[in-house]
């Protein structure tokens, strides 16, 4: 065994470095279908070799499965409260699995954005679920403080600012501040961009805010956010 352990550790990082191109793909599509696939096939591959790189890889997967899942919430009229409801439990399975795996996995910059953004979607409202906010702020922090340059860590960041309201210390000019340096950290993130046109929208700029959204959706005509947003300001 110890022979092939050298053989093993490349397939187990080809395999993970193909699964990773996979979920970039389910990132750029949101399409429910294909992150339950790549969830799927994550599991099995982890069963049949376990490595902490599945782990985070089935993390992320559950992660993108929960913000498909909210952006499906979001879409629905709040009088639709049946269908919401049901959303709602599908958010938290997925996110609660994966809050499980990033508990166990060693601490870093990434696994606290992780853990940051898995605490976030399961929060419904303006962000007054104290229970889940504190701790997704305190993740966020840790994320920066452990890689300041960690762009998609200023994205969480700013999660907090940009959808509370200003009596529950909600501050868009802050969420700005934040998205925009992770912009500048990475100008093609696509989630960035999206929540700096959003943020735009909340403070009434709403030429900017079009413009931005306009400029998600030119760089990926699958950016369902994008889309909705621009038919919803007409």
């Amino acid at each position: 065994m110890i022979v092939f352990a050298p053989l093993l550790i490349l397939l187990a990082a080809s395999s993970e470095e193909a699964l990773e191109k996979n979920l970039s793909e389910v990132e750029m599509r949101y399409d429910i279908a294909l992150a339950q696939e790549f969830v799927a096939d994550v599991r099995t591959e982890r069963e049949e070799t376990p490595t902490p790189g599945l782990d985070v890889l089935l993390a992320k997967g559950l992660l993108a499965l929960a913000e498909l899942h909210r952006i499906e919430f979001e879409a629905l009229d709040e009088a639709e409260r049946t269908k919401r409801r049901a959303i709602g439990k599908q958010i938290d399975d997925a996110a609660d699995k994966a809050l499980a795996i990033v508990d166990a996995t060693d601490e870093s910059s990434d696994q606290q954005r992780i853990l940051s953004d898995l605490l976030a979607v399961k929060i419904r409202s303006n962000y007054q679920a104290k229970k889940y906010r504190k701790r997704m702020e305190r993740a966020a922090a840790r994320a920066l403080e452990l890689d300041s340059n960690n762009a998609a860590a200023y994205i969480s960041a700013s999660k907090s600012y940009l959808y509370a309201d200003e009596k529950h210390r909600g501050d868009v000019n802050k969420a700005i501040e934040l998205l925009e340096t992770a912009r500048e950290l990475d100008p093609t993130s696509e989630k960035a961009l999206l929540l700096l046109a959003y943020a735009h929208e909340k403070k009434d700029d709403t030429d900017h805010a079009k413009e931005l959204f306009e400029n998600a959706l030119q760089e990926n005509p699958h950016c369902r956010p994008a889309r909705d947003a621009i038919e919803r300001m007409r």
